[in-house]
């Protein structure tokens, strides 16, 4: 009969641990599951767990729940620990993509570990994985602050001109680009030109040598290389340069949008409830501000169920137009 890690041993190992009620994993399995190295995570939120490269980098995004709650939570005496697990229950977690086998791919737990109520602190109430996950991300996880920088809120992004007769929703383009300057700096840009200058001239110094010094390998070398390194420079200067053209021109398409939309509102509904709308905007709207951002806007909105609603609403104009 396996060898169990049984109440008695944990009172004599860790005095005032929190006791077990019944035998937990046999000392055989808890050996061959302490051999495997546990996988580097990084813990954002029940939703956002990832799994680390061993540079520790953003390898994937996972389930990351305890794989196995019969893992006790220390290490017996006697047992090998050849990598120094310290919990194993914590440390030894789901690695499955996030959503696997759920209607929520790429969010939150897999198919096998959803039926588990959560918590956090900042939580307005207790939730189900399995029953609640839509609620739990429309109402938790639709969040600015629970998607870091990649998102601005509404009401930081709408400006509204004096004397117009309905609040129309503008958003603030220079608020964008203050934003993208902090991340790309497009005022570094006069330096990459000095330096094609400076490039230049020493490519130009080279060419002479050869000229005067007749021509070698090396110094053939020494051309080739410069010249690579000015087109490597000047491709990198371009997809900046690009990069900041595609954000202003996201956020003049948002803006046209937006506004356009809610001419709409106001026409149909009146200028009074169009406030209110306005101020559904500001509070509930986050909008991207990057690739990343609007990525995971669509997924957390997809796992919310508001993409399904939203495209059931569209056929329903498209059956009655």
């Amino acid at each position: 009969m396996p060898n169990l890690i049984t109440l008695p041993e944990v009172r004599q190992q860790i005095p005032g641990q929190t006791q077990y009620e019944k035998p937990r994993i046999s000392r055989e399995r808890l050996t061959v599951k302490l051999m495997r190295k546990p996988p580097r995570i990084e813990y954002v939120s029940h939703l956002e767990v990832w799994r680390l490269d061993e540079e520790g980098d953003r390898e994937k995004r996972i389930c990351g729940r305890v794989s196995c709650q019969r893992l006790p939570q220390f290490i017996p005496e006697g047992i090998p620990n050849p990598h120094g697990v310290v919990n194993p229950r914590n440390e030894y977690r789901c690695t499955f993509k996030a959503g696997f086998g759920t209607g929520h791919l790429g969010l939150g737990p897999c198919r096998y570990h959803a039926a588990q109520w959560v918590s956090e602190k900042h939580f307005t109430r207790y939730y189900c994985w399995v029953k609640e996950f839509d609620e739990l991300v429309k109402n938790e996880y639709l969040k600015g602050e629970a998607m870091g920088k990649d998102v601005v809120r509404g009401r930081d992004m709408v400006t509204q001109e004096e004397g117009e007769e309905a609040p129309f929703l503008k958003v603030n383009i220079d608020e964008i680009e203050e934003r993208l300057k902090k991340e790309i700096k497009p005022e570094d840009l006069i330096d990459p030109i000095r330096q094609l200058y400076t490039m230049e001239a020493v490519k130009r110094a080279t060419m002479d040598l050869l000229r005067d010094d007749g021509v070698s390998m090396e110094r053939l070398e020494s051309v080739a290389n410069q010249i690579v390194k000015a087109a490597q420079f000047q491709a990198a200067m371009a997809k900046r340069d690009a990069t900041i053209m595609q954000s202003k021109t996201v956020a003049a398409m948002a803006q046209v949008f937006i506004t356009g939309m809610l001419h709409i509102v106001s026409e149909v509904v009146g200028p009074d409830r169009m406030a209110d709308v306005l101020q559904r905007f500001k509070d509930d709207l986050y909008l991207p501000i990057n690739e990343y951002g609007v990525t995971e806007l669509l997924r957390r909105q997809q796992a919310a169920g508001i993409s399904d609603r939203i495209a059931v609403a569209a056929e329903v104009v498209e059956e009655e137009a």
